[in-house]
């Protein structure tokens, strides 16, 4: 784990490096800043985060709930259709963490979070469909960082989730369309997915019953659906 932090930490220098240094002068289309806010929505093909688990006639079940990421986004011309874009994002996934005993009528759930900072970088490709309007694709990776590990406790039930790791790498790929504008910017909405190459979080939930107590734990697959919402703020000469 520690190769594949010092692999995400080098890659995202040369990145850096690499946007940097391309002089946004050589293309047609001008460097810009802009803000995102992406929806997290739960996905069942992917089953994302969900996790059903029974053991003993203890049934642990953990469900996706709509999440959401924010931030800034950098757009660096590459060419006449393609840009380089990073930034920092907010990310925030929100859970259901839920116990039934089918010995009994007990139950019990409780809502927690996991949060990290990503830092993505990505080519893009536009395709021009009328004189305002493109559609674009776009491949790459993210670094992202995740909060510190936490417990909590709920009626009889405590869980948590604990890090391998303080980062983690992960491929994203984007699809979407933007309408553009000469003084009011570009306007963006589109849809990405996010597939993290290891899974870095351990979830452990721990029932304690009136006699002794059942304990699970297992990984949870972080990779996640969004609608993105872009604005791009205009550039201004002179």
């Amino acid at each position: 784990m520690c190769e594949i932090v010092k692999r995400s930490v080098h890659l995202a220098l040369v990145l850096g490096i690499v946007m940097m240094v391309i002089p946004a002068s050589s293309a047609q289309e001008p460097m810009m800043v802009g803000l995102q806010f992406r929806p997290i929505y739960q996905n069942k093909l992917f089953k994302s985060g969900n996790i059903d688990i029974v053991q003993n006639n203890a049934s642990f079940t953990v469900r996706q709930k709509f999440g959401y990421s924010w931030g800034m986004v950098i757009r660096t011309p590459l060419g006449k259709k393609m840009t380089f874009e990073s930034g920092i994002n907010y990310i925030k996934r929100n859970y259901t963490f839920g116990l039934d005993d089918l010995d009994s009528v007990f139950s019990t759930s409780a809502n927690f979070a996991i949060i990290e900072y990503e830092i993505p970088f990505a080519a893009l490709v536009h395709v021009r469909l009328t004189d305002d309007i493109y559609v674009n694709s776009s491949a790459g990776i993210s670094l992202n960082i995740f909060k510190r590990s936490e417990i909590e406790y709920v009626d009889n039930l405590a869980y948590g989730f604990e890090r391998k790791a303080w980062m983690n790498l992960a491929l994203n790929a984007n699809i979407g369309a933007e309408y553009r504008t000469e003084n009011s910017g570009y306007f963006y909405i589109g849809s990405s997915y996010q597939l993290p190459f290891s899974k870095l979080i351990i979830l452990t939930g721990e029932y304690f019953r009136n006699i002794g107590s059942e304990k699970v734990t297992t990984e949870m697959n972080l990779g996640f659906f969004t609608l993105d919402l872009k604005y791009y703020l205009p550039v201004r000469e002179g």
